[in-house]
């Protein structure tokens, strides 16, 4: 597995343990998406993934409405387990380098 997949996969579980309580479906939205880019500059996109419904609500849950504060779950996701992501890639580097 690619040391940058291994980092989003540990942030995707903070998100997904972070997001407001609702039905399930902006749970059920969230992923990853393609990698791009190469070498150093590879990228993944990490969160909501599919379907404009849940892109909107899970905008609102993060930074609040004129009616409703925000309740920033993926900002508390991301610094619950960066460290964490950090960790793993440097290790799976270390792994794929020995």
């Amino acid at each position: 597995m690619d040391a940058l997949e291994k980092g989003a996969d540990i942030i995707l579980e903070a998100q997904k343990e972070t997001v407001p309580v609702d039905t399930g479906h902006l749970e059920r939205s969230l992923g990853k998406g393609e990698i791009s880019g190469s070498g150093t500059n590879k990228k993944i996109t990490i969160g909501i993934e599919n379907g404009d419904e849940s892109i909107r609500y899970g905008y609102y849950q993060e930074y609040g409405t004129s009616n409703m504060v925000g309740k920033k779950w993926m900002k508390k996701a991301w610094n619950k387990s960066v460290s964490e992501a950090n960790k793993a890639i440097g290790e799976s580097l270390a792994e794929d380098l020995f």
